[in-house]
């Protein structure tokens, strides 16, 4: 087991260091009630608007990503997802294969874009 020494050349185990800085903590905290509790207020009561806004970027993030790799193929009436955001000319590459007739999904699997 490790052992540490303190400023005054004793030596200590871990345990009893932990022991100490709770100790020091909890003398700090009970100095210095007055300051601590409107911060800790404040914090308590930040937290759940914190988590909203998180929670939204994260969903307009997922949203956005949905929304630049899936194709809907009318004729199916289905989502297909692909590897990457599609490009213009991923686009046009995919519109020239559906006005010659080839399904999108096969027209995607062929362009090696489709999500396996």
């Amino acid at each position: 087991m490790a052992t540490y020494i303190n400023i005054h050349g004793e030596k200590l185990s871990f345990k009893e260091k932990v022991k100490n800085k709770c100790a020091k903590v909890a003398k700090w905290v009970e100095e210095n009630k007055r300051i601590i509790i409107p911060i800790v207020t404040v914090c308590v009561m930040s937290i759940p608007s914190i988590l909203k806004a998180a929670n939204k970027r994260a969903e307009i993030k997922e949203d956005k990503i949905r929304r630049t790799r899936t194709v809907y193929d009318h004729s199916l009436g289905c989502y297909w997802e692909t590897k990457k955001d599609l490009c213009g000319r991923d686009l046009l590459e995919i519109e020239r294969r559906k006005m010659a007739g080839q399904p999108l999904g096969e027209a995607l699997e062929n362009m090696n874009l489709l999500k396996k």
